[in-house]
């Protein structure tokens, strides 16, 4: 399970005040990155690795940030967390 907080997450999208359909959301995200990472990187994948807890904040914001239905590709974003994982994964 990750070691993510919300409070990790609103401080890395810089979100000041939160309200419980902003906290709800990213704990979502935050498992949503947990099973990501899982299928990655393995079951028992390194948790408290900052380059696992650095994709996880990546990948949440990319996330956040187009989680409406939006046609804008984050590729660059993507490419960023593959290497990350990559990384781990060697």
């Amino acid at each position: 399970m990750s070691t993510l907080s919300v409070q990790d997450v609103t401080d890395y999208l810089g979100i000041d005040f939160t309200d419980d359909a902003t906290d709800n959301i990213i704990s979502r995200l935050i498992a949503t990155s947990d099973a990501y990472m899982k299928g990655a990187l393995g079951e028992n994948y390194p948790v408290d690795d900052e380059r696992v807890k650095q994709a996880q904040c990546i990948l949440i914001s990319d996330l956040y940030d187009h989680r409406d239905l939006s046609d804008k590709v984050t590729g660059a974003t993507r490419r960023v967390v593959d290497s990350m994982l990559l990384q781990v994964r060697l």
